[in-house]
């Protein structure tokens, strides 16, 4: 589980560096899907934090 997190935050950032945002948010909605409410919110905060849209 936790490799499927990690390869899909890493596809996250990727998109958010080239500015693809529609896809970036497919991928958001996936992981949001994947992942457990115990282990989103470190990872959605650190993700905001290090990727804040200006």
């Amino acid at each position: 589980m936790i490799d499927v997190h990690l390869v899909l935050f890493n596809v996250e950032c990727a998109y958010l560096l080239n500015n693809n945002l529609i896809t970036w948010l497919v991928y958001l909605i996936i992981w949001l899907s994947v992942s457990t409410p115990k282990n989103r919110m470190p990872l959605i905060h650190a993700k905001f934090r290090n990727y804040s849209f200006k």
